[in-house]
């Protein structure tokens, strides 16, 4: 959470803003507007850099795609992509300004607004909830359940255990807690542990350190390939609040997006291009994420996810209020808005820059 502020939240702001800052348009840094334009073209037309500041998972796809097939160029973008270890941390880089774009929760798009930080959602990647919980089959064994369990028995089955996190307040920790309060359960008897990014929570479960993680794809079902555990929970089926969920849903400074309309659809239209792409062409698609972002990953379990983020995947990012307030209900439930009662809507949501708009 943006106001869970500390010393390292500090210094991993700082870090962001020296990785992306570079090339931030818009941003504090810039002196002129020389300096938020490359020497490229696309068509004639000068290209913008802009960035971008991001967790590392399947859903960032069609981002991946865009920025790996030239969609963002060919809409007049210099894009830069840079990976944060919590999605947590691109609240900082986004308020500094070094970052002009990032996936947000409900819950810091409503928090920030109360501060006084306009932050609007304008771009859904992919409308249903997409992290699954993966538990070792010692834990599995020990809390009595199999993958076959009814849900409201794996909720149950959380309570006690030792959860990795990729930060206190991410989605890995509140999701969790969500499900253990849905059948009574209490959070407080579960050993949450910040371990960090996808990779270093596989690593954990592997070495016995926790018991189980939840995040989107591909981690929890690499973990699952490589025989430390099982995926147990799958967030679009978990519980109905979930089917329809505005989950991945990039945002933007309403200052800036007001300043440079045109850049935020040029973002919009891209990423919408890249989606359509990714649909036409899925093996092309596949590979290219294998190839690039996802080396390593077993191919089979490359696919299983892939497949899975198609599912859901929104080709044309136009946002939903009903599925933003799920998301407010589920949060304020868990304690983690402030006061999200009386604000409209259109204070945390826009549709002023879809794509084709």
């Amino acid at each position: 959470m943006f106001h869970r502020s500390s010393r390292g939240a500090a210094l991993a702001a700082l870090a962001i803003t020296a990785a992306v800052g570079v090339s931030a348009c818009g941003s504090s840094g810039s002196s002129s507007s020389s300096s938020s334009s490359s020497s490229g073209s696309s068509g004639g037309r000068s290209l913008t850099k802009v960035s971008e500041a991001g967790f590392k998972v399947m859903s960032m796809a069609p981002i991946y795609i865009a920025q790996d097939r030239g969609f963002f160029k060919r809409n007049g973008l210099d894009f830069t992509f840079t990976e944060i270890s919590s999605g947590k941390l691109g609240v900082a880089a986004l308020i500094s300004g070094s970052a002009q774009f990032v996936d947000l929760g409900a819950d810091d798009v409503v928090n920030l607004h109360n501060q006084g930080k306009n932050i609007k959602f304008f771009y859904n990647l992919e409308r249903p909830m997409s992290m699954d919980f993966v538990m070792s089959d010692k834990a599995m064994q020990k809390q009595g359940i199999t993958t076959s369990s009814p849900n409201d028995a794996k909720f149950r089955a959380l309570q006690g255990l030792t959860i990795g996190i990729t930060a206190p307040g991410a989605p890995t920790d509140l999701y969790p807690r969500y499900y253990m309060r849905s059948v009574g359960a209490d959070p407080s008897k579960s050993n949450f542990v910040p371990v960090g990014n996808g990779e270093t929570l596989t690593g954990a479960l592997r070495a016995g350190r926790i018991d189980g993680f939840m995040l989107s794809p591909p981690d929890p079902y690499v973990a699952q390939q490589q025989g430390t555990g099982k995926v147990i929970i799958k967030g679009d089926s978990s519980l109905p609040v979930f089917a329809n969920y505005d989950f991945t849903s990039v945002a933007v400074q309403d200052s800036w997006a007001k300043s440079h309309p045109q850049l935020v659809r040029d973002y919009s239209n891209a990423v919408s291009q890249a989606s359509v792409w990714m649909k036409a062409n899925p093996d092309a698609a596949e590979r290219l994420l294998a190839d690039n972002q996802f080396k390593g990953t077993d191919p089979a379990t490359l696919k299983l996810s892939f497949g899975l983020f198609m599912d859901g995947i929104n080709t044309t990012g136009q946002m939903s209020s009903a599925a933003v307030a799920n998301q407010v209900n589920v949060l304020s439930s868990l304690g983690e808005l402030r006061d999200a009662r009386g604000i409209p809507m259109s204070d945390l949501m826009t549709t002023q820059y879809d794509a084709g708009s």
